[in-house]
């Protein structure tokens, strides 16, 4: 019971860390040059490309408190706060590409050269009102859920995503696209490979012009740990539910042997067979309704302190705990109803005459 209990937690918790927080990241594939710049043109004209926004990368880059930098935040009466803030610079429609709900305000007007989007926690460290004001004289013009981009443990940080517009995005840094198939990745890799090859340096080394980040790869590398972990567990408790069967089989097929005479007596006294399946169940019942009270307080204690790592973990509610109770139950009752049925239906004369 206790390794279902803990079973069940971290894959619960595997489950929520793997999954999107705030954005869709399904897909995504980002390519960057490093001295040059990428002709847009030529981008659209591959095959199976798609949609794509420039000059993004930034955006995949992991917040700490060492990219924390302070900013002079002016508000409407126009009061000056300074906060330390983490910015990242991204194209102005990267919230529409990345899916990302707008909590409060707006989107960046085509008029606006420049304006800010802010995240949850950085609008708590703003004191709750952070749309409207501006930063270098440009506004914080809407407010969108914390975005996680790097591993579960991480904290997110508060976060300013500065939005630029440029009339000639024909030249960029970087392009973030949809990869839809692999066909499309490897023509991608082709080209970047072709136009910006690996160069060489002295003394042997060899720098390759351009870089790439395969965003579901990236996650995946993440949440490795947790991977494993999950499936060392699972083959535990796998063989602990397999070993818990037999064992309760051959429990049951040793007490039925030795009660067959009983059995017998209360057959020919009007006992029927669900009744007496009644009966051994009901003492297996309270077994297992011993073993809730030790493994739930251990498991919660456990499984705990390994959920205090993360900035988002699930919480043990009612109906977990519910859940592995009934599965419990249920892998009890089958594992003895068969070997029990049958002893029950057992002609009670013979059974008498054989004793």
């Amino acid at each position: 019971m206790l390794l279902i209990f803990c079973t069940t937690v971290a894959f619960n918790q595997y489950h929520l860390i793997d999954q999107r927080v705030g954005y869709d990241r399904n897909g995504l594939m980002v390519f960057g040059v490093k001295e040059e710049k990428i002709p847009v043109s030529e981008i659209k004209r591959i095959p199976g490309v798609g949609d794509f926004i420039v000059n993004s990368a930034g955006f995949f880059s992991a917040g700490s408190t060492s990219d924390r930098r302070s900013v002079e935040v002016v508000d409407k009466d126009q009061r000056v706060e300074k906060h330390e803030l983490v910015r990242r610079y991204v194209s102005a429609d990267f919230r529409d590409f990345l899916r990302v709900p707008l909590l409060e305000g707006r989107d960046m007007l085509p008029s606006e050269r420049s304006a800010y989007f802010i995240n949850e926690t950085g609008n708590r460290e703003l004191g709750g009102n952070a749309v409207g004001k501006t930063i270098h004289g440009s506004p914080i013009i809407g407010l969108i859920p914390d975005l996680q981009v790097s591993s579960a443990l991480d904290e997110i940080q508060p976060t300013l995503y500065r939005l630029s517009r440029y009339d000639n995005e024909q030249l960029v840094r970087d392009i973030t696209f949809r990869c839809e198939n692999g066909s499309i990745k490897k023509q991608m890799q082709d080209w970047f490979m072709e136009r910006y090859p690996v160069t060489r340096f002295s003394y042997g080394n060899y720098t390759p012009g351009h870089y790439s980040m395969d965003i579901d790869v990236r996650f995946k590398e993440f949440t490795k740990s947790e991977r494993n972990l999950l499936i060392l567990v699972g083959i535990m408790t796998g063989v602990a539910i397999l070993i818990a069967v037999f064992g309760i089989y051959s429990m049951i097929t040793l007490a039925c042997n030795q009660r067959r005479k009983e059995m017998a007596i209360r057959k020919v006294n009007g006992a029927k067979a669900k009744e007496i399946l009644a009966l051994f169940f009901r003492q297996y019942f309270a077994v297992t309704v011993a073993a809730c009270a030790v493994a739930f307080p251990v498991g919660v204690h456990v499984m705990q302190r390994w959920l205090e790592q993360y900035t988002r973990r699930v919480s043990m509610e009612w109906w977990l705990f519910a859940g592995v109770f009934v599965l419990v139950v249920a892998i009890v009752f089958i594992s003895m109803a068969f070997r029990v049925w049958k002893a029950a239906n057992e002609n009670p004369a013979e059974v008498v005459k054989a004793e």
